[in-house]
């Protein structure tokens, strides 16, 4: 079954109210780590069963599409074993 999915967003802030708002999230935690100068902020937010990590990193810009593809944007799949 599908676990949760990452997404990429240009603005965290925004992209929490949007899923707690009109699709009935709620925010499990926040927190920021980095990634060599690059701070990425996440919020990990769940509704029912499901979670969604969205990230979002100060290098947003012309670098973005390439920081997606370095594996933010994600599905995860939940394996018995």
């Amino acid at each position: 079954s599908m676990h949760h999915c990452g997404v990429a967003c240009r603005n965290l802030q925004e992209s929490v109210d949007f899923y707690c708002k009109y699709m009935g999230f709620e925010v499990l935690s926040r927190f920021t780590e980095m990634d060599g100068e690059d701070e990425i902020k996440i919020a990990l937010l769940k509704c029912d069963t499901y979670v969604v990590a969205l990230f979002e990193s100060s290098v947003w810009g012309e670098q973005s599409y390439e920081w997606a593809l370095g594996g933010l944007n994600h599905i995860s799949i939940a394996c018995g074993d």
